[in-house]
C-alpha cells in the first residue's frame, strides 16, 4: 500500500491544482480583516495593514502582536467556507478522472481494493494537512518577524498570561509560542481533513469531480447562514451554536468550546476524529460495493 499512497501522493503534490490550493489560501489568509482598537485606523486587510499603518503604532495595542495577528489568519468566514473544496482541490478530481476512465483497474489489479481504497483515503489527509501546514507556516514566519512579541508590550497594554486564552497552551501552561503555532495548525489541520474527506466521501457517490467540490462548500456556506443569527443574538445560550458554522470552528475552537459549549476542549477533538472515522466507513464501503460492481 505505501507504493499507491505514494503514487497518489506524487498525482497530487505536483500538480498545478495544489499550487493554486496554496496561492488561493494564502490570499484568503492575509485578505482577514484586522482587529482594529484604534478607532482612528481604517478597517485594513492584514496585509493592507503591514504595509499602510504605522509601525509605532503597534507597540500600543495588543491586537497588533504576533500572536493575535497570527490568530487573526484563522478568522476569514471564506476560509470555513471553502476549506472542504481547497484541501480536496489537488487530490479528488485526479481519483474521479482515474475512476471515469477505468485506469482505476490497472491499479487495483496490483494492490487490490482495499489497499486501493485506503490510499485514496490516506492521500487525502496527508494533503489536506500539508495544505494547511505550508501556508499557516509562512504566515506564521510573516507575523513572528514583523510584528511585536508579548514581551514587547507594557504590563498595561498586554497582559502576562496570554497563553491562558488558547487551547494548547492553556492545557499546559505553558507560554511556548512553538506549542502555540502548532497547536492552530493541529486544530485546524484536523478541520480541514474533515472538509476534504467530506468531498472525498461524496466523490465515492457521485464520481463528479464538481459535485463533490461543490456539494461541500454549499454544505458549509447552509450552516454558516443558519449559525448567523446566533453570533449575533447576544445571548450566551445561543453561543454554543456558534460552532455549527465551520469558520467558528476554524478560528476559534481553542479559544470559546469550553466556554461556549461548557464542554471539555478534548471533546471537541473527539469529535473531529470520530467524523474522520464516519467518513472512512462510508467511503470505503462505498467505494467498495462500487468497485466490485
Amino acid at each position: 500500500m505505501i507504493n499507491a499512497i505514494k503514487s497518489d501522493l506524487r498525482k497530487s503534490f505536483f500538480s498545478i491544482n495544489f499550487l493554486l490550493s496554496i496561492i488561493v489560501f494564502i490570499i484568503l489568509i492575509f485578505s482577514t480583516g484586522c482587529v482594529l482598537l484604534d478607532t482612528s485606523t481604517p478597517s485594513y486587510s492584514i496585509a493592507e495593514f503591514i504595509f499602510k499603518t504605522d509601525k509605532s503604532l503597534w507597540l500600543e495595542y495588543s491586537s497588533y502582536s504576533c500572536i493575535s495577528i497570527f490568530s487573526q489568519g484563522f478568522a476569514n468566514q471564506w476560509i470555513g467556507i471553502f476549506i472542504p473544496f481547497l484541501a480536496a482541490f489537488s487530490c479528488v478530481p485526479v481519483f474521479c478522472d482515474e475512476y471515469n476512465s477505468n485506469y482505476w483497474r490497472h491499479i487495483a489489479e496490483r494492490t487490490g481494493f482495499r489497499k486501493y481504497i485506503c490510499s485514496k483515503f490516506i492521500c487525502s489527509i496527508i494533503i489536506s494537512v500539508s495544505l494547511i501546514s505550508i501556508c499557516y507556516l509562512i504566515f506564521a514566519v510573516v507575523c513572528f518577524s514583523i510584528f511585536p512579541f508579548p514581551n514587547e508590550y507594557a504590563d498595561s497594554v498586554y497582559t502576562a498570561d496570554w497563553f491562558n486564552y488558547y487551547g494548547f497552551n492553556r492545557i499546559f501552561g505553558s507560554d511556548s509560542l512553538l506549542l502555540f503555532i502548532f497547536g492552530r495548525i493541529l486544530t485546524s489541520g484536523l478541520i480541514a481533513q474533515i472538509g476534504g474527506l467530506f468531498c472525498l466521501a461524496v466523490s465515492s457517490v457521485t464520481m463528479s469531480k464538481y459535485v463533490s467540490l461543490g456539494i461541500p462548500v454549499l454544505t458549509y456556506f447552509f450552516f454558516a447562514q443558519v449559525a448567523k443569527p446566533y453570533m449575533y443574538s447576544g445571548k450566551m445560550e445561543d453561543a454554543k451554536f456558534y460552532f455549527l458554522d465551520n469558520s467558528a470552528r476554524f478560528s476559534s475552537v481553542e479559544n470559546w468550546f469550553s466556554d461556549y459549549t461548557g464542554l471539555s476542549l478534548a471533546f471537541a477533538y473527539i469529535y473531529f476524529l470520530l467524523v474522520i472515522a464516519v467518513f472512512f466507513v462510508l467511503y470505503y464501503y462505498v467505494m467498495k460495493r462500487r468497485l466490485k460492481q
